[in-house]
């Protein structure tokens, strides 16, 4: 995950409009809205200067927390705020410190254990199934965090793959929980089979 994020013309601008587009929710739609387009535009404009992977990434990861802090509840609210505030932690880790996907990370080890600690705290206060399910996955990422620093034989590829999944299922999570909310019990067909997200 580091190596993905060296690209401070671009990332910086798109975190910081994201900052303000997390402020001006429910307070100014003028902003909101001024807000995502700016951010449209900077991403379309960063092509010219990075690679396509992370950017694709980037964009797709904002796309989704803002799909979710838009049509959301309290507890996916929250997780969009944690997940922004925990997506900077490793971007300012990569400014000063370079890792690899072969060898032991301890910025994202850090950054899996606090997603798992909160995740584990909005299930706890929210009691959204969704929570434990991503609380759980995390789990997994820090074990296999924790089996790359005792064991530096530990397939890479089996650790990369462990270190991406959990952060691709909290989206997929996110907002698929948050489109169930908006639209599920709205008393269509889906309102009927609604569970408790």
């Amino acid at each position: 995950m580091i190596e993905n994020l060296p690209y401070p013309s671009v990332f910086i601008p798109s975190f910081a409009i994201f900052a303000v587009l997390l402020y001006s929710h429910r307070r100014s739609q003028l902003v909101f809205r001024a807000c995502i387009i700016t951010l449209g535009v900077v991403l379309t404009a960063g092509t010219i200067i990075v690679p396509p992977a992370p950017l694709i990434f980037l964009a797709f990861t904002l796309l989704v927390l803002t799909l979710t802090l838009t049509i959301g509840g309290t507890a996916e609210r929250e997780a969009v705020v944690m997940s922004y505030v925990l997506m900077l932690l490793p971007y300012l880790a990569a400014l000063v410190w370079r890792g690899t996907n072969k060898e032991f990370d301890p910025v994202g080890a850090l950054t899996d254990f606090l997603f798992m600690i909160w995740l584990g705290i909005i299930a706890h206060r929210h009691d959204k199934f969704w929570s434990y399910f991503a609380s759980a996955c995390f789990m997994l990422a820090v074990a296999s965090h924790l089996m790359a620093y005792l064991n530096p034989d530990f397939q890479s590829k089996a650790y990369s793959l462990m270190r991406i999944l959990p952060g691709a299922t909290l989206m997929f999570l996110l907002l698929g929980v948050a489109v169930h909310g908006r639209y599920g019990r709205s008393g269509g067909k889906a309102g009927k089979l609604a569970l408790d997200s």
